[in-house]
């Protein structure tokens, strides 16, 4: 007899129906299975089984525990397992402007049928995004607990972010996952900032002429050519203010010159010549700040320092400077005034370095030989001449006669001693120094006229730029060169040679990082 046993067939449907092979191969059998006649239809008994759906594997989107279909064989029953999801596994923050910031909530949900213990995790990301949690691990989750992390995003450039959390758990299907996030920075906006290159600019220029007993000479060269450092500022069509003193006297000699003042050309050359019974220790600097401090005598006779002008100082000495107190005091008080940018010491001094040994050598000066300064003469003693015979014709130097002398060198004028002080100065505040000892006035006057003033080569800005997002047009063709951002005064400044001519349209445009709402 044939033992047919009725399977049920469920979603195990395979190993349902190996039970059913072996319930057949298990009874006794007393006749053969293919026996059409005697058998069970067993084509038609399978097609009345219970069969399942086709189904696809498809993942996860309701936050409910795993299970685990085990039928309805008790033996079957697996033990409890651990089941991890994370929702979102990746979070993007998109375009964020430059100083804002954003966050978001990572969830971890156990989802098994037992206790989910996240062992350890690792955060890796940009300086921009951050992980922020209380939580200390192990982490322990019972079935359909969570726990949320923060993720934090603070932008501080236009670079992409990014952040990876791994995650290592007891998952029993997943034990090692991850959360990650990314983000870009973008600037505010974009500014453009419209200038007119003016055909004018301001600059206050105060002299100190050396007043001493040698400087008849020097005074009398570059006032004579006044009127050329005068033509200078009126062809740059500078609105200039010019200011005379001495190295020992605040006084300011024929009042403030400027541009409507009538006969301006001959009162600075008569100021320039201020003579020659000054003291014989010059103070170049200590005056210039006498002068220019608060309730000095160029603020009783009105606002010489203007606010948006160009502050020139042009001190002019064969000595060097006898100011008393130390460089880095006067220094600190130039600086006081003006705007680096604004200000700057000029010089007109003795650059030739005394050589070692005492003398000086100064090409300056035909025959110029050592020793000496301030434009006073120096006497070389004449050698002692060889004794020779009586009537003898002595050889080189020698006269022939016992105890004779060579007649002395002739004197030679030297133009002045070394302004180490002044070169110095100039050096550190932005300045020219010229010497003195060349005496060609008329070039000099036009490079002093040229570097007194700022002929609008700073620009300043309106928003604080993204500085590689700089870009400048003349006219609207783009100026790739001779000009530089300045952080400190938020400043664009050109070299004077690239700058803009008169009346020209400069843009500047630029990303600018604005407040963060």
């Amino acid at each position: 007899m044939i033992c047919l046993k009725r399977a049920k067939f469920g979603k195990n449907f395979l190993r349902q129906y190996t039970l059913f092979i072996l319930a057949l191969t298990g009874c006794n059998q007393e006749y053969d299975i293919m026996d059409d006649d005697k058998s069970p239809n067993i084509v038609e008994f399978i097609d009345s089984a219970e069969i399942p759906p086709t189904t696809t594997n498809t993942p996860d989107v309701v936050d409910t525990p795993d299970t685990i279909d085990t039928g309805t064989d008790p033996a079957l029953d697996p033990s409890p397992f651990a089941r991890m999801r994370v929702r979102p596994e990746f979070y993007n923050f998109g375009e964020l402007k430059i100083n804002c910031t954003d966050e978001y909530e990572a969830t971890i949900s156990s989802v098994g049928t037992a206790t989910l213990i996240v062992e350890n995790w690792t955060y890796n990301g940009t300086a921009g995004i951050s992980m922020e949690t209380d939580i200390k691990l192990p982490l322990i989750l019972e079935p359909g607990e969570e726990a949320n992390v923060k993720f934090v995003y603070e932008e501080e450039d236009l670079f992409i972010d990014r952040g990876r959390l791994y995650i290592d758990s007891n998952d029993y299907r997943d034990p090692n996952q991850l959360i990650s996030n990314e983000g870009q920075g973008v600037p505010t906006g974009t500014q453009v900032d419209n200038f007119s290159q003016g055909g004018e600019s301001k600059s206050d220029i105060l002299f100190v002429i050396d007043n001493s007993c040698s400087m008849g000479n020097e005074q009398e060269a570059l006032g004579t050519n006044s009127d050329l450092f005068i033509q200078n500022l009126l062809d740059l069509d500078v609105d200039f203010q010019i200011a005379v003193i001495t190295t020992d006297d605040t006084t300011v000699v024929n009042g403030i010159m400027t541009n409507d003042t009538v006969n301006v050309e001959g009162l600075l050359q008569d100021a320039i010549v201020a003579g020659t019974s000054g003291w014989p220790e010059e103070k170049g600097q200590e005056y210039a700040k006498l002068a220019l401090q608060l309730g000095g005598t160029l603020e009783a006779l009105g606002p010489f320092q203007r606010e948006d002008a160009f502050l020139s100082i042009i001190i002019v000495s064969d000595e060097e400077d006898a100011s008393p107190l130390g460089d880095e005091v006067y220094y600190d008080f130039f600086t006081s005034l003006k705007d680096d940018k604004m200000f700057a010491l000029h010089t007109v001094v003795s650059t030739v370095e005394p050589v070692p040994g005492g003398g000086v050598t100064n090409p300056w000066l035909p025959g110029g030989g050592g020793g000496g300064g301030g434009g006073r003469p120096v006497t070389h003693a004449g050698h002692t001449g060889d004794t020779g015979h009586t009537g003898d014709t002595g050889v080189s130097l020698d006269t022939g006669h016992t105890g004779d002398t060579a007649a002395p060198i002739p004197l030679v004028p030297q133009c002045g001693i070394y302004g180490e002080r002044y070169i110095d100065q100039s050096l550190k505040l932005s300045g020219t120094t010229l010497n003195i000892c060349e005496g060609n006035w008329g070039d000099y006057v036009g490079i002093l006229a040229e570097d007194s003033f700022n002929p609008n080569l700073i620009f300043p800005l309106s928003r604080p730029p993204i500085e590689d997002s700089i870009t400048i047009t003349i006219d609207s063709v783009e100026a790739t060169t001779g000009w530089a951002y300045d952080l400190a005064s938020n400043t664009v400044n050109f070299n004077p040679e690239y700058a803009a001519d008169e009346d020209e349209l400069v843009q500047i445009a630029y990303d600018y990082i604005g407040e963060c709402e």
